[in-house]
């Protein structure tokens, strides 16, 4: 239990909050009487993918306004608590991180579910102003 070992380093948590996709996660959190746990109340049963592949940020049925809501709501609660346990090859704990550290003035404790924080496999893999070609001034002195 990776709460579990938070915890023991860094003192009990009383709340816990927990942001994703998939609505067993928080069955079985609140099973656990020992902490409160906060969650958005919103149906998680569009998140599950349909197929391989079939990823959230690929998904044109969810370009809506209320899951950017939904979205933003979890990333601004995530980034308020003092630790973070989650993924690193989404976007997301990434984000939470550097929001926290921003907050704190410096990295607050979390545990990587998959890999680790800035891991090379992750590095990079996000396109870039750099990986754009560069405006062209043309004989007109229009930018292209």
């Amino acid at each position: 239990d990776k709460l579990a070992i938070l915890e023991k380093k860094y003192g009990k948590q009383d709340t816990i909050f927990i942001a994703t996709d998939d609505q067993k996660v928080i069955e079985e959190a609140i099973k656990d009487k020992n902490h409160k746990f906060v969650f958005q109340n919103i149906s998680r049963e569009k998140y599950t993918p349909k197929g391989w592949g079939h990823t959230i940020d690929t998904r044109e049925d969810l370009n809506k306004p209320s899951v950017v809501t939904e979205f933003m709501q979890d990333i601004v609660a995530m980034s308020m608590c003092g630790m973070f346990v989650g993924t690193f090859t989404s976007s997301i704990g990434w984000l939470v991180v550097e929001l926290q550290a921003s907050r704190l003035g410096y990295y607050a404790p979390f545990i990587a579910l998959d890999m680790p924080y800035a891991h090379e496999k992750n590095v990079g893999r996000f396109l870039t102003w750099n990986d754009y070609p560069k405006p062209v001034i043309k004989q007109s002195g229009l930018i292209k």
